[in-house]
């Protein structure tokens, strides 16, 4: 079954509130998809976060002084949530864990069960651009390899969470009727009749107020991590 949460999606749902093909729009499509996933798909990414996980041992260390390690992925880090250390021995009636592909996927599959109890989280860390970690102590060396989970851009629209994506959508839109307003505002159209102004700017507003009402509607989103009081 074909995913709703496509390019091919989007592009409609913008084209159907443009009046696409009656108003034909100034951009190709291949132009489009590049700016929203350049720019609308990283920008809301920042809201509503993929997480993934990765690996960090003493191979990644590029700073012994201060305790900085490189995170070995090659993409856009937003944040870092947390690391994980095995510093307790796993129960002896689970299965070992033998590789690092073992240690995430634990990681990931009970990530709210006992065994992350036994992962413990390294809470003295500091996140650098582009992609590194500090720590601020050398305890940390006695604990590898650590689990990293981290925050990044979507690779593709179907991983986006299906409530989260009507939101995604109606941001491409405000981006696309602020940057169709701000061309066609550089033009005005010559007739026998003389000048006829485009729509650019109540375009450009309207996609100002869209973009402002959707930004408004993420930030209230609740948090991923609540706090507990015990």
């Amino acid at each position: 079954m074909k995913s709703v949460q496509s390019w091919n999606n989007i592009l409609s749902y913008i084209k159907a509130n443009l009046g696409v093909p009656i108003n034909m729009l100034e951009l190709s499509d291949d132009d489009l998809v590049t700016y929203l996933s350049e720019n609308t798909l990283v920008e809301f990414s920042n809201y509503v976060p993929k997480t993934e996980y990765t690996l960090i041992d003493k191979g990644n260390l590029v700073d012994d002084k201060i305790y900085k390690y490189e995170i070995p992925v090659n993409k856009y880090i937003i944040d870092v949530v947390d690391v994980y250390t095995l510093k307790y021995q796993v129960p002896s009636d689970m299965s070992p864990m033998t590789s690092p592909e073992d240690i995430i996927k634990r990681v990931i599959e009970n990530k709210y069960s006992d065994i992350v109890r036994s992962l413990n989280s390294v809470i003295t860390f500091k996140f650098e651009q582009p992609k590194y970690l500090i720590f601020f102590t050398d305890a940390i060396t006695q604990y590898l390899p650590a689990v990293v989970e981290y925050q990044t851009v979507y690779d593709n629209l179907n991983e986006i969470p299906a409530d989260m994506y009507q939101y995604f959508k109606k941001l491409c839109l405000a981006d696309t009727m602020i940057m169709v307003g701000n061309m066609r505002s550089k033009f005005q159209l010559s007739t026998p009749f003389g000048q006829i102004m485009t729509n650019a700017d109540e375009l450009k507003q309207l996609g100002m107020q869209l973009r402002q009402e959707v930004l408004q509607a993420l930030n209230t989103l609740p948090p991923d991590k609540l706090i507990v009081f015990i």
